[in-house]
């Protein structure tokens, strides 16, 4: 329960008044002797710990349904996010993922349990553990640490831009790794495209200025033979 809902609960001296003041609406029971008055404050006090109880437990199922809705939109707000979340224990196994990490993960099988290494590319591994070292040493669960990797798999090169976050237990030591993978495929597609663009293009700069070269040294020569003609 957040402090926000907690604030929101009424308090024990708000929730008694409430109470005397229904009880104050209601009828007494008319049998019992008005003179035993030890009784009567007995029986008082038990009715309005009752009613306390009734409306705490009434505050309780609001704040449970409140809760409950906050619980659903964060649920759907996780599982339709464009980028891949991944939530693995502090060896790697993966515990949560949402729906985006599912599809660039592109695996059928069951994937609560298995090493998140087992889907990225295995020239990337090395890095990606020196990136675990560099963030456990980072002082707090915010890292900013990242990395571009290749994902392992058939089918087009699966390029991520990898975030790394983590979650501490209450002694400080790593309890989970959070991942945020954004699918930078085609970016990386393009970025090889223009790569091989320039390189034709520098091919065919040094093939026209040595084009260039033999018609400069052919167009000399005619000059000779011409000279040495008159």
């Amino acid at each position: 329960m957040t402090s926000e809902h907690m604030q929101n609960i009424p308090s024990y001296e708000t929730l008694r008044r409430r109470a005397e003041e229904i009880l104050q609406k209601t009828d007494r029971n008319k049998k019992i002797d008005p003179t035993d008055q030890d009784l009567l404050d007995i029986l008082n006090e038990l009715e309005v710990h009752q009613v306390e109880l009734d409306l705490q437990n009434e505050e309780l199922r609001r704040t449970a349904k409140e809760l409950e809705a906050v619980r659903d939109e964060y649920y759907d707000l996780y599982n339709s996010a464009p980028v891949g979340f991944v939530i693995t224990d502090r060896k790697g196994r993966i515990t949560e993922v949402n729906k985006a990490a599912v599809t660039l993960l592109r695996s059928a099988d069951r994937l609560r349990g298995m090493p998140f290494i087992e889907f990225i590319d295995p020239q990337y591994i090395a890095g990606y553990f020196t990136l675990l070292k560099k963030a456990s040493a980072v002082t707090g669960r915010e890292t900013g640490k990242s990395m571009e990797l290749c994902l392992k798999g058939q089918g087009p090169d699966r390029w991520v831009r990898l975030n790394l976050n983590k979650k501490l237990d209450e002694s400080g030591r790593i309890k989970e790794w959070r991942f945020a993978l954004t699918d930078i495929s085609r970016a990386k597609k393009a970025e090889k495209e223009l790569a091989t663009i320039n390189q034709q293009l520098v091919q065919e700069i040094n093939r026209r200025k040595k084009l260039e070269t033999e018609l400069n040294a052919f167009g000399e020569k005619l000059t000779k033979a011409y000279q040495q003609r008159d």
